[in-house]
This record gives structure tokens, sequence and C-alpha cells, in this order.
């Protein structure tokens, strides 16, 4: 059985889409599941996509700018495989 990453597609505007990034399940369980809880739960939208098959985020101009920065804080808790 592969397990699924979570899929991410950045649009422009008019809802076209610019790009695609996807997080694996690797990933997703090193965030949640492998780094305390009390640094991912302070976040307003990645705590959002802990349980990422029942989300559907919609995140627009500074929100998207948020979403980063606060991935960016979670980064030194990473192993560092994750870090390329």
């Amino acid at each position: 059985m592969r397990l699924l990453g979570l899929d991410i597609m950045l649009c422009d505007s008019n809802g076209n889409e610019t790009d695609y990034v996807e997080i694996s399940y690797e990933l997703h369980t090193q965030i949640f599941y492998n780094i305390n809880k009390e640094l991912w739960g302070k976040t307003k939208y990645v705590r959002n996509l802990k349980h990422y098959y029942l989300a559907k985020g919609n995140f627009k101009g500074s929100e998207v700018e948020e979403f980063i920065q606060e991935l960016n804080t979670l980064v030194p808790f990473l192993d560092k495989r994750y870090l390329n």
C-alpha cells in the first residue's frame, strides 16, 4: 500500500494553476508526529493540515505567506533528510 502525500496546487488570481508541490507522507509524519505538538499546535495554517485527508485548505494572498513562514519555523526540528 502506498501512503499518499499532501498535494498543494498554487493558482493565480484567476484560478489558473501555476505550480504543484507535494508534501510527502513521510514529511507529514515528521511534522505532526515527530515534532512536539506545542510547536505545530501554535500555528494557524499548518495545524489545519494534520488530518489532511479531511482538510481542504484554500489560502489566499498573505495567508500563503503566513503558511510558508509557519513551515519555516518547523524546519529546525525536522530530520535532516527532509531538508533538501
